[in-house]
């Protein structure tokens, strides 16, 4: 009996498509809630390091002073918190798999510099924040 089975199952099987992909040739179909890789958007990321905190793995490094956002792929977990967790959504979940690699390097982004016309728009708004709050501190001294 045993050996019937073993048959129909081999004939099953020579007739049949493979189960398998031939990986580099055919890339792989993910399905739409894939958890993949972590991306960030530096251009918006503020640098705050709620990511960072929220991360259990550890895998993101964030320094302020430097302007850089670093994560170990190999270390993440794909938990999708740090992405819960960013203020300005500059961190999104893509859904397919950290590139195979010979050697475990962290990804590193720094922020880029600002052109004179940015430098400029920043600064206005911020002397126009310390502006507004100078003036709520006169009005509520005052009153």
């Amino acid at each position: 009996m045993g050996s019937f089975h073993l048959a129909k199952m081999s004939l099953k099987n020579l007739f049949s498509k493979p189960a398998t992909q031939l990986y580099p040739i055919q890339k792989p179909v993910y399905f739409a809630r894939t958890k993949g890789r972590v991306v960030n958007d530096i251009k918006l990321c503020i640098l705050c390091g709620t990511c960072e905190r929220k991360c259990p793995a550890g895998a993101l490094k964030v320094d302020k002073a430097a302007e850089t956002w670093t994560i170990n792929p190999f270390s993440c977990v794909q938990c999708y918190s740090c992405v819960r967790a960013c203020p300005k959504k500059s961190l999104t979940m893509l859904a397919e798999y950290t590139p195979a690699a010979t050697v475990k390097v962290a990804r590193v982004e720094k922020k880029p510099e600002l052109t004179p016309e940015e430098r400029a728009a920043k600064e206005a708004a911020e002397a126009e924040k310390a502006a507004k709050v100078a003036a709520a501190k006169a009005k509520k001294a005052a009153g």
